[in-house]
């Protein structure tokens, strides 16, 4: 915006912008979000469009979201991830399945994925681990096996097994799976896809559900232990750790990412990938919370590198009253 006038103009917007943060003019340029500004004569002032949605990346319906670079530093205001049509709780992501030009909705409850087409039909739903299965669904979607589609990884909530498993973009079982952990873990598992390796083609990153000390895994697309693991937060431990991976410095090779479970603080830590070499450490909100911190990633603002979504394992809900 620019006041080309010699006194002061006020602006009613039409909807709400975000401030940048900047390094000069602290007080004016502070990052908040704003409906109307006061604009000093013959001056100007830079918003941006506030972010409000996540659009390819895998969110939990309802929680609320910051944004960061790779280096944990905060890049835009947080927001509430939620769209009123799915469940509050839900997992949902939005992917070109078919790679046919067109974005379909993967939306993930407590036992069933559905998926829909951009114009709200629903093209297929299925149980990932069974219809008596009820314990909840993480899941990421990524092309393991090479044929050009995206497949659907999943993962358990806890309550249930440690068991990984892959569906065609048609919500057809193409891997029979594999328990990342023991058998009789109940942890759940988080799952995450990332080219860790720079080949081209993404390796699965597990990480051990709540009751599991923060255990990190590598496997290769079909399934095969790549790596046998490393401990992300203190072995003692025992609320697991949430995964995500993503290339944050446009390298050629995937970063992983890790967010503590509930019951740790909400502190997140990104590795290099083929050292393990700890590359950033930091708090994504208060330091007095204990629900832990989900993570995933998307280039929100479209520079060519991903950034970090830091989420609230608390969610929320609209009602009419």
């Amino acid at each position: 915006l620019l006041n080309s006038t010699n006194v002061i103009q006020t602006v009613a917007l039409d909807e709400e912008f975000e401030k940048i943060r900047g390094l000069q003019d602290k007080a004016t340029n502070d990052g908040s979000i704003v409906e109307s500004v006061k604009l000093p004569a013959r001056d100007g002032l830079i918003l941006l469009r506030r972010t409000e949605a996540i659009t390819v990346s895998n969110f939990q319906n309802g929680s609320y979201t910051r944004i960061f670079d790779g280096a944990g530093k905060a890049k835009r205001t947080g927001f509430f991830t939620y769209e009123e049509k799915y469940k509050p709780g839900s997992a949902v992501i939005t992917a070109d399945l078919d790679r046919d030009g067109s974005a379909e909705t993967i939306v993930a409850d407590s036992s069933k994925i559905e998926i829909w087409s951009k114009q709200g039909k629903k093209l297929t739903s299925f149980y990932p681990y069974g219809e008596k299965y009820d314990k909840g669904i993480n899941f990421v979607t990524g092309d393991v096996n090479h044929d050009g589609k995206l497949e659907i990884v999943t993962g358990t909530e806890r309550g249930g097994g440690p068991q990984v498993r892959i569906f065609n973009w048609q919500g057809k079982l193409i891997h029979p799976g594999f328990f990342a952990y023991g058998k009789s873990f109940r942890g759940g598992v988080s799952v995450a896809l990332g080219d860790l390796d720079g080949n081209g083609w993404p390796e699965i990153i597990t990480g051990a559900g709540f009751g599991g000390g923060p255990h990190i895994r590598i496997f290769s697309g079909g399934g095969k232990l790549m790596n046998p693991g490393f401990f992300a937060f203190d072995p003692k431990f025992r609320g697991g750790v949430n995964v995500a991976s993503a290339d944050l410095d446009d390298d050629g090779r995937a970063e992983i990412i890790a967010g503590a479970g509930v019951g740790g603080s909400p502190t997140v830590k990104v590795w290099q990938s083929e050292d393990l070499v700890l590359k950033a450490e930091f708090l994504a909100f208060d330091t007095r919370g204990r629900g832990g911190v989900k993570v995933a990633t998307e280039d929100m603002d479209q520079d060519g590198k991903s950034e970090i979504l830091a989420s609230t394992t608390d969610i929320f809900s609209l009602t009419n009253k």
